[in-house]
């Protein structure tokens, strides 16, 4: 569908992808609050080094700018950020709500995937690398389906002196208590700590935002 709709809308394509996603308020979610909370510099506590994003629009930046938090858009290899930012990689692209930029970079139909995937030296795979090899990192909001992403992060895991599992996913529990949920809970584990991933396990999405709050106390 994606490249379907870049080859209709031609070079209009990254202007009517804009004008639907800002086509009604984007509203602060409730994780996005708790993002924004665990972003924020504390005295004597570890702070958030990055983040990095796979959604196009600027409502984190926009977000973390209304409580007084500087932050920097990167959206391709030659941006760099001050000591005081907050870097937000968007390696699938960026569309921010007012500012108009040259080259988004939209990583949305099936041949951008491909290219993405298929070049182990974009800024994009080698940022996420770094990124993964250097820090903990908490996954939020993923399936965990993206072909490129379980590339990344099984080269971190077999790089890995140790073989640890350093990082952490927030997962919905199955919904009942049948054996069948039993085995499709053991094999989502299995498969995220394969790709180097401890999961936490939560009875509703809605859960989310009082666990983020727990790690910020």
């Amino acid at each position: 569908m994606g490249k379907y709709l870049k080859n209709v809308l031609g070079a209009n394509f990254e202007k009517e992808v804009k004008n639907a996603l800002y086509e009604t308020e984007l509203k602060e979610s409730k994780i996005i609050k708790m993002v924004v909370e665990l972003v924020r510099p504390q005295r004597n506590k570890g702070s958030v080094e990055s983040v990095i994003t796979f959604n196009f629009d600027s409502i984190l930046e926009d977000t973390l700018t209304t409580n007084c938090i500087k932050n920097k858009a990167i959206y391709e290899e030659s941006m760099q950020y001050e000591a005081n930012e907050i870097p937000i990689y968007h390696v699938h692209g960026y569309l921010p709500r007012e500012e108009v930029i040259d080259n988004p970079n939209l990583v949305f139909s099936e041949d951008a995937y491909h290219t993405q995937y298929i070049d182990p030296y974009s800024w994009s795979n080698l940022i996420q690398l770094f990124k993964f090899s250097n820090n903990v990192c908490l996954f939020i909001g993923l399936s965990m389906t993206d072909p490129n992403l379980r590339r990344l992060l099984d080269i971190d895991r077999r790089k890995s002196i140790n073989n640890n599992l350093k990082h952490y996913i927030k997962k919905k529990m199955p919904p009942n208590h049948t054996s069948i949920d039993k085995i499709e809970l053991i094999l989502e584990e299995q498969d995220a700590n394969l790709l180097g991933l401890n999961v936490i396990w939560v009875s509703e999405y809605k859960d989310i935002p009082s666990i983020l709050k727990r790690l910020i106390e």
